[in-house]
């Protein structure tokens, strides 16, 4: 069973549902036989959380600026009970590959789909392109967001989004004019 980590470095936490890859099949064949909007809806939550569960594998990792290519750890393999490595065919989220890759499902999906659901694509695309552009930057601003969490809520927050602590003393002098 092989699923991403939603911890810090160390933490073998899963994206759930963590079965949702041996589910695919049996939702595909229920909603290919049922065909209703519920089934098939499902089927296609199901895909997605499973493609889902499989992205950190196949990019750059779970670090926090993956394009540095720092990291070993992109998904925890529960059953060998160890890390695999990223494959890094899309380096990191918001790279060149990663616009392509958006564009290349997104467009014919919003092609594709009714007018009354188009509006939701095309928002879908619109916040997909607007987080490529500032993928880089926001690897700067998560610690500073993250400096600001509460205390209690701040023990969730993955360490990779937290700032180094110095404890190094500061000398302050005064003169007196």
């Amino acid at each position: 069973m092989l699923t991403t980590t939603a911890g810090g470095a160390g933490s073998s936490a899963d994206h759930p549902p963590d079965s949702a890859p041996e589910l695919t099949i049996p939702a595909i064949i229920v909603a290919r036989g049922v065909g209703t909007s519920l089934s098939i809806g499902i089927a296609v939550a199901v895909v997605a959380a499973a493609t889902h569960c499989r992205m950190d594998r196949y990019g750059g990792g779970v670090e926090l600026r993956p394009w540095e290519g720092t990291s070993e750890r992109a998904s925890y393999d529960h059953v060998a009970g160890r890390w695999l490595p990223p494959k890094r065919w899309v380096r990191y989220d918001g790279a060149p590959e990663d616009v392509g890759l958006t564009l290349l499902v997104g467009v014919p999906l919003v092609a594709v789909v009714r007018p009354t659901f188009r509006w939701i694509g095309v928002a879908a695309l619109v916040v997909a392109g607007g987080y490529d552009l500032l993928r880089r930057r926001l690897a700067s601003l998560a610690p500073v967001i993250a400096g600001y969490v509460p205390e209690p809520i701040g023990d969730y927050v993955p360490e990779r989004y937290q700032r180094r602590k110095s404890f190094t003393s500061t000398k302050l002098i005064i003169r007196f004019v």
